[in-house]
């Protein structure tokens, strides 16, 4: 499945972003949410679509480094669902109706997932630019693609975009590479 994120079509990738916002959306302004279920929704869609994106990519060239794995597999899929199942039910407790305990309660939470989120960018654009180098990557060899997909992620998918188009530059010359062997 993580090689073909890693092999698609930038555009496919960015119609996708904008799509899965889209929805989102319309959901929001057609059905009589709250708006604490609301936010949290549309953060749901909006992470599951980019960090999984991210998570897709990672894999594939955190599975192809001859260093050997930037981290156990299993790490990033932990951040991934526990971004995910904050955004679902951390988020309408903590814009809810706070009180002192529940914000008490969610606040590391939130703190955990925010540093779940970083984890996840850091390992798709580490495991990128390692496999693109053929060595770890320091963060300074990765510190464009990290801060262009962070920083360019909203309201249209330009950092990805951008991102995506090395991606599967990379897994075609891998492709290319195993079928000539």
């Amino acid at each position: 499945m993580s090689g073909s994120i890693a092999k698609a079509s930038p555009w496919l990738v960015a119609s996708v972003f904008v799509g899965a916002l889209a929805l989102a959306a319309t959901v929001l302004a057609l059905a009589p949410l709250p708006v604490t279920f609301g936010i949290a929704l549309l953060t749901a869609i909006f992470e599951f679509v980019l960090f999984g994106w991210l998570l897709g990519v990672g894999l594939y060239f955190n599975a192809r480094l001859h260093s050997g794995p930037l981290v156990p597999a299993l790490l990033p899929k932990v951040a991934f669902a526990f971004t995910l199942a904050y955004a679902l039910f951390g988020i309408p407790l903590l814009f809810g109706q706070p009180t002192d305990s529940v914000s008490v309660a969610v606040l590391p939470l939130h703190l955990l997932a925010m540093v779940a989120n970083f984890f996840l960018l850091w390992f798709g654009c580490s495991a990128l630019r390692s496999f693109e180098l053929g060595r770890r990557a320091s963060f300074y060899d990765f510190a464009g693609p990290f801060f262009v997909v962070w920083l360019l992620c909203v309201p249209l998918p330009i950092g990805p975009f951008i991102v995506q188009s090395r991606a599967r530059q990379l897994a075609s010359e891998t492709s290319a590479a195993q079928q000539s062997r």
